[in-house]
């Protein structure tokens, strides 16, 4: 079975990508998260936003240093090639070395997939609720079962108990000449006898 918080951070993964930026935040490489994978951003292909201005895709244009001071996500506005408007989060990193100069790594990810990963764990976690109410209900069922066909044969063991010392003390007074009565509650105890232990297995298994 496949581990759906695994399936989230591969999603994560694949919806994310880095764009790096010059001093006056022109895109200089654009790279994703799988080498094999074409890249491409709001409909562009890597070669179309080398040498763009971020804000032609972004509506956020924020000042280099300040992208630069607060390493923390932002919600931005992507402009997709066809017109369009689309929600991404920006996430700005620590500045890295590019030949001679410093740049800043900005990795982007489509919001619409994370909600649609959020929907995804929320509908698990409910399905989860719903399974751990399920199994205690049933377990409620249960032991009230239990519970109301163990009562029965606790009492019919008992009964059945008293018939045989009822039985028992019944022999001992009968005497010689009464043998056929004698016979009689010799048939009598043993199927009292086997009925307590039915009765008493029945009890033990419940």
């Amino acid at each position: 079975m496949v581990n759906i918080r695994d399936q989230a951070a591969e999603i994560l993964s694949d919806s994310s990508l880095t764009v790096y930026l010059s001093d006056d935040l022109t895109i200089l490489d654009v790279t994703g998260t799988d080498p094999k994978k074409d890249v491409s951003f709001l409909g562009y292909s890597v070669d179309e936003l080398l040498g763009k201005p971020l804000r032609a895709v972004l509506a956020e244009t924020e000042e280099h240093d300040l992208w630069m001071r607060e390493q923390y996500c932002k919600p931005v506005m992507g402009k997709h090639k066809n017109g369009w408007w689309r929600g991404l989060i920006a996430t700005p990193g620590l500045p890295v070395a590019w030949g001679s100069q410093k740049v800043l790594p900005l990795t982007i990810q489509d919001i619409a997939q994370l909600e649609d990963l959020e929907q995804t764990l929320k509908k698990k976690d409910e399905t989860i609720g719903f399974l751990e109410t399920a199994i205690d209900k049933r377990k409620q069922f249960l032991n009230y079962i239990f519970h109301e066909v163990r009562q029965p044969f606790s009492v019919l063991t008992l009964g059945l108990s008293h018939v045989l010392d009822t039985c028992q003390d019944i022999k001992a007074t009968l005497g010689p000449q009464e043998e056929a009565r004698m016979q009689q509650m010799e048939e009598l105890l043993t199927t009292a006898e086997e009925m307590q232990v039915a009765a008493g297995s029945m009890n033990t298994i419940l």
